[in-house]
């Protein structure tokens, strides 16, 4: 069952070969320990604690998780149909706003 419960990740245990590169990236680099390994033998799994989800943990939706899984059990959620349809609708007026940072300044370009 997908976790979709974080504002920008989610993570599909199915898809997870439980490398561990996740958990070492949360709890080493980051230093949040969101996700760790539980369960023993063959009932291994990464999980939050209590089996919640991302959102309902510590966790700071960094990301960093989802660029070190090599089979793509966390990703990045995405936005593309919400501002596609955000984008298409008269009545709105739509901002944009790069995140992290915009590399370049108007000026500069």
């Amino acid at each position: 069952v997908k976790d979709e419960t974080s504002l920008s990740l989610v993570r599909d245990p199915e898809k997870c070969i439980l490398c561990g590169r996740c958990v070492a990236v949360c709890s080493q680099m980051q230093g949040v320990k969101a996700i760790d390994f539980s369960g023993r033998g063959l009932k291994s799994k990464i999980s939050t604690f209590l089996d919640s989800g991302l959102g309902l943990v510590a966790c700071s939706n960094c990301g960093q998780c989802a660029l070190v899984c090599p089979t793509g059990a966390i990703t990045e959620r995405s936005s593309v149909s919400e501002v596609w349809a955000a984008l298409q609708d008269p009545g709105k007026i739509v901002l944009v706003q790069t995140a992290p940072a915009v590399r370049v300044g108007i000026g500069e370009a």
